[in-house]
């Protein structure tokens, strides 16, 4: 800095550039900042809207699409009229469930997981019935997993003593702390002094992978149960008609799906990328009363060498997920079949918030900070060297380049000493030279928001998902920050 000859301070080139990187560099600090010290009450929701949203756009080109995926799992639904055909109250009976499952042991499944607590006997005398089925599927060498009662509800048992003795306990997802999320998904969850239970999904893919032991994702060093599964939903829907190789006259309704369109102008932006919602999950789906009631001999190939699922749809019961690829909640079940199609994929590669690599402790908070420094670097580098170099008389700066005006508060002032610069600049052929500054800087603008995004995209897919298996949850803090930092920095160096 200098001061000229009438005394007016002058900033030279080195005080500005000085003033340039130090505003950027506390910027920066700031951001990490914000980053670091996020409460999770601000954190958690924003992971879970970015990767929903990175799922909802991704999924139906991102999440493999191989035959061994798709054909796993089959669920099957307890639905009003599969206990009204059978004249059945609610709760079931033991004998109804022991229906369903004599119905689906007969076409040899893979394993049958009851996502649904057999905790209270409730002087039902058809229990013995349940316990005979049961016991007859344990000697027909059909694992039957069954969910366990929260570990602060049931400490002891969890499960009906009578039929724990014929069934592989799961983990009790009561205990979980966020049951309520369509992402969060304990592969494992601690009962007692060190002693962990698997999930439904883990034991499902466990028995899976003893049926199919050449699966690739078979070929697992073991699960750290301390990585906690972010399921990757897939957007993907059944074709029944050609599963079922149905002619045109006839058809079967196991489960309608429709599309559904967004209304609003966001929504309709993402339907034109990812595609329209559908109402129905991934899975293939079975009303309980195709296997009961209206039996019918085509449902075999559905349950033959797959995990079957069992749960409840039932309006009153609080058990649903909202996962990004439907446009309303679905069964809770839906969940933890989601979760084994997810390791039937990766097998222990599944996405989670830390890296895979155990002796690493990489994580996505981690990657987020080092992308956004990457990313403010770069935005702060093309502000000085490439907005610099066309510095010059701007529209708004020639606008005020007449010595004789003072600022006034009168609007009418203003506009008139506005429009009579903006009518000299016109005459004088200045205005074309002006736009077209103005042109090169939005130009080079959006080509730094067009390499923003590909470093940003390129991050989350080739290095957290593919290298490191972290899931990319934090693409939209990044992309807000970086916003909020590109609208400072021009304002800072009066680059408009």
């Amino acid at each position: 800095m200098s001061v000229n000859a009438q005394g007016k301070l002058i900033v030279t080139k080195a005080g500005i550039s000085l003033r340039y990187w130090s505003s950027a560099i506390f910027a920066i600090i700031l951001s990490i900042g914000v980053i670091s010290f996020e409460p999770d009450i601000i954190a958690d929701p924003i992971d879970q809207a970015s990767f929903g949203l990175f799922t909802r756009l991704f999924s139906h080109s991102l999440y493999p699409e191989n035959v061994a995926v798709n054909s796993a799992s089959t669920v099957v639904l307890i639905n009003q009229k599969s206990l009204t055909d059978t004249n059945e109250k609610w709760p079931p009976s033991f004998g109804f469930h022991a229906s369903l499952l004599q119905r689906l042991i007969a076409d040899k499944p893979a394993a049958i997981v009851l996502d649904y607590l057999l905790v209270d006997k409730r002087n039902d005398r058809s229990l013995e019935e349940l316990e005979k089925t049961l016991l007859y599927a344990k000697e027909q060498g059909i694992p039957v997993i069954a969910a366990r009662g929260s570990y602060t509800g049931y400490p002891e048992h969890g499960i009906i003593p009578e039929l724990g003795k014929h069934v592989i306990l799961s983990a009790g997802w009561r205990d979980k702390k966020n049951a309520a999320s369509p992402f969060i998904y304990n592969i494992a969850m601690e009962h007692g002094d060190d002693h962990y239970l698997d999930s439904l999904a883990l034991i499902a893919f466990k028995k899976y992978c003893k049926k199919y032991p050449k699966l690739p994702s078979c070929d697992h060093d073991g699960f750290n149960y301390d990585r906690n599964m972010w399921v990757f939903w897939s957007s993907r829907i059944p074709d029944y008609k050609s599963f079922f190789q149905l002619s045109d006259n006839e058809l079967f309704k196991a489960i309608e799906c429709e599309k559904h369109a967004s209304n609003d102008l966001i929504g309709k932006a993402i339907d034109y990328v990812g595609g329209q919602v559908s109402s129905c999950p991934s899975q293939i789906t079975l009303p309980a009363h195709y296997l009961i009631k209206d039996f019918d001999d085509r449902v075999k190939k559905m349950i033959t060498n797959k995990v079957v699922f069992v749960g409840f749809n039932m309006e009153g019961i609080q058990d649903f997920v909202v996962p990004p690829t439907t446009p309303s909640p679905i069964p809770g079940v839906y969940i933890h079949a989601m979760a084994f199609d997810n390791l039937v994929a990766w097998g222990d590669d599944y996405f989670a918030i830390e890296a895979v690599f155990s002796d690493m402790r990489i994580t996505a908070d981690s990657i987020e900070i080092m992308t956004l420094i990457l990313i403010l670097i770069f935005h702060y580098a093309i502000l000085k060297y490439v907005l610099g170099r066309t510095r010059g008389s701007t529209f708004s700066s020639a606008l005020r380049e007449d010595k004789e005006f003072n600022i006034t508060n009168n609007p009418l002032c203003i506009f008139k000493y506005y429009y009579n610069r903006l009518c000299y600049l016109i005459d004088q052929k200045e205005i074309f030279g002006i736009l077209k500054q103005v042109v090169q800087r939005l130009a080079i603008v959006i080509v730094e928001l067009v390499i923003l995004i590909a470093i940003l995209f390129t991050i989350s897919v080739s290095i957290e998902m593919y290298l490191l298996r972290i899931v990319p949850v934090n693409w939209l803090s990044i992309l807000g920050l970086t916003g909020i930092n590109m609208f400072l920095s021009v304002r800072m160096m009066k680059l408009n």
